[in-house]
């Protein structure tokens, strides 16, 4: 028998082939979503590559969320497997 894991994941490129702003907006839907499972799945998983920076890029669209960013930010954080790091 085979056993297969898959890993909800992303690694973030804040201006690659499209401004900031541009990638802003996707990354706040990706992290809305990413909210929403955990909100209902506490076993549910999001590794983000080791970049803590995507949370305050995250904060600069929707600044409403720091309360419950700055929880889910350590959740975020611990349920990452490598150590938090920028990316510029």
């Amino acid at each position: 028998m085979k056993i297969f894991c898959v890993i909800s994941h992303t690694h973030w490129d804040r201006e690659w082939y499209m401004p900031l702003e541009h990638f802003r907006l996707k990354l706040c839907d990706l992290l809305d979503h990413c909210l929403t499972i955990m909100d209902k799945q506490p076993e549910y998983m999001f590794h983000l590559d080791g970049q803590t920076i995507m949370l305050e890029d995250y904060l600069a669209v929707r600044p409403s969320k720091a309360a419950i960013l700055s929880i889910s930010k350590t959740i975020f954080t611990l349920r990452q497997a490598s150590q938090p790091s920028a990316t510029l």
